[in-house]
């Protein structure tokens, strides 16, 4: 009882903690998506005496640091988007709360380091599966979070449909990251190219829950009508 009571008066503290949780996340994931772009730096072989085609050709060769960049930055945004839409209900924290949320800022954080790794070697199985892994790593903090929210009643009230809905969505991201890890031991290009796999996955349970949601608001304007 005492460890239950010391740990929410470290991390308990109404709607400010959860603000100032919220403003401190936010900037870890902006300081990362500006390192992002650090990577991207033309050669110093280049000086005001080179000519426009040899500028050209070092554009050219940073063509897959250009891709890496966009896809972390779109991945951070996509976290990004999740953290936010956890705490828009999330009312009050603890100390495991904190904690996970730490583990996610501290993988969002490395995120520009894969990112750097897969802009040069993106055939290389090793730099695939440690980028994977990585963004495995702020998935699963973020599942945790809401499941772990959710049990202690830290989110506001929702339908149990609606809570399936909100958990099955959090484990799509860290579920493909996971599966596109021994994939890409096998071939490195194919496990990067089995992300894409989240798009379909995502359309498919919006999809699903829909038709369930729409089902259950049927039975229940049936259920009040009778």
């Amino acid at each position: 009882m005492s460890g239950d009571r010391a740990s929410d008066e470290l991390g308990a503290g109404g709607g400010r903690e959860v603000e100032r949780l919220i403003y401190f996340s936010d900037a870890v994931m902006a300081i990362a998506i500006t390192l992002l772009v650090i990577e991207l730096r033309i050669p110093e072989a280049l000086d005001q005496t080179a000519t426009d085609a040899e500028l050209r050709s070092a554009l050219g060769d940073l063509g897959q640091s250009f891709l890496s960049v966009m896809l972390s930055f779109m991945v951070i945004a996509v976290w990004w988007i999740g953290h936010n839409r956890l705490y828009r209900t999330i009312a009050r924290t603890d100390g495991l709360l904190l904690l996970l949320n730490f583990v996610f800022l501290g993988a969002i954080a490395f995120i520009p380091f894969p990112t750097t790794l897969i802009g040069r070697f993106v055939n290389l199985p090793s730099a695939v599966m440690l980028y994977a892994a990585t963004n495995f790593v702020a998935g699963s903090a973020i599942l945790a979070m809401r499941w772990h929210a959710d049990r202690r009643g830290f989110i506001g009230v929702e339908s149990p449909l609606e809570r399936r809905r909100r958990m099955v969505a959090a484990a799509l991201a860290p579920l493909v990251f996971a599966l596109s890890i021994p994939i890409a031991a096998v071939d490195a290009t194919t496990g990067a190219l089995s992300w894409i796999l989240m798009v379909p996955a995502t359309l498919a349970v919006r999809w699903w829950f829909a038709r369930a949601m729409r089902r259950e608001a049927a039975a229940t304007a049936e259920a009040d009508g009778s």
